[in-house]
């Protein structure tokens, strides 16, 4: 009978190591879940940052392109002014 007892009492608390084992692992999932929905938002915010940085670079190298064609329209403009002023002048 005292057999029997130890027997009884080592399955209760064998089912309650189990159990417990059990709490764990599905407290480790839900950690799981939320680490992974911090990643993703997290990522998503990352390629929004990234997205961003893609639109400001073409904005600056668009201005650079214009201040450039300017420049470049500047110069060719003087050029034909002073060709058409030195044709004139020789005259």
């Amino acid at each position: 009978m005292q057999l029997l007892h130890s027997y009884h009492g080592f399955v209760t608390r064998l089912t309650q190591a189990i159990e417990h084992q059990d709490r764990v692992v599905v407290q480790a999932e839900r950690q799981l879940e939320r680490a992974a929905e911090t990643l993703q938002q997290q990522e998503l915010r990352v390629a929004s940052v990234l997205k961003l940085i893609e639109r400001r670079i073409a904005e600056i190298e668009k201005t650079s392109a214009q201040r450039e064609q300017r420049a470049l329209d500047e110069l060719a403009s003087r050029a034909a002014w002073n060709r058409l002023a030195a044709a004139t002048t020789r005259f």
